[in-house]
């Protein structure tokens, strides 16, 4: 989905698809399917519209867990940085064992630049309950950051626990490549472009081949990258 409003910082539309996950959208009842939106809980029509902003304010008497999880993650992607972050940490410092508290305090602090975001992530990826996603999103975020040997790390461990995620595959292979290592390089953008021959992954692979000196394979990936929706 597009919202209408996001951080400046927060990471790319197609990565915040994936993590934003629907906190919202768990919380709508069955709905038939001639009105996708008239037994929807609070903020959730507004959420689906786009309108993170507006989501904000229907869900702004909740109290309990969820509706204040489902609020802070809405403040968010409104750009209400502050007041997302001081949301979650009041949250998590009342369930610091709630897993969704965690996850989005470290994700509201990613975006915000926050000072103690290095001990978030820290907490968030040491828990037992921490899964690829997670890894993803810390090895985005190191990429992001210009710090690609721990970007490595956390991507190798997402790769590990979710094998056909390709967005792991394709930064992993990022990574590497910041790193000088084109040989692992090209080896994660191809374990990419096994799942999804995608233009991102085929302008990777044939500015790899051209990096090498082997202009025509470079030539033919380039042009299959083009001849994609995303090309």
């Amino acid at each position: 989905m597009t919202l209408r409003k996001r951080p400046s910082t927060a990471l790319p539309t197609f990565l915040a698809a994936l993590l934003i996950a629907a906190p919202l959208l768990a919380l709508a009842n069955p709905i038939p399917a001639s009105d996708p939106t008239a037994e929807a809980g609070p903020g959730v029509a507004a959420w689906l519209e786009g309108d993170a902003e507006r989501a904000a304010r229907e869900l702004a008497s909740r109290t309990d867990p969820d509706g204040v999880l489902n609020r802070a993650v809405a403040l968010l992607y409104a750009g209400e940085l502050s007041a997302a972050e001081a949301e979650l940490w009041a949250l998590y410092e009342k369930q610091p064992r709630w897993m969704p508290a965690l996850r989005w305090l470290a994700r509201a602090r990613g975006a915000a630049g926050s000072p103690v975001l290095e001990g978030t992530i820290e907490a968030l990826l040491a828990d037992s309950r921490a899964d690829s996603r997670d890894f993803l999103w810390a090895g985005r975020l190191g990429l992001d950051g210009g710090d690609a040997d721990r970007a490595r790390v956390y991507l190798r461990e997402a790769v590990a626990r979710e094998k056909d995620l390709y967005l792991g595959w394709l930064w992993l292979g990022d990574a590497e490549n910041a790193l000088d290592r084109a040989g692992p390089a090209r080896d994660a953008w191809l374990r990419a472009r096994a799942l999804h021959a995608g233009g991102d992954v085929l302008f990777r692979l044939g500015r790899s081949s051209l990096d090498v000196g082997r202009a025509e394979e470079g030539r033919r990936w380039l042009e299959d990258a083009l001849a994609t929706h995303e090309g």
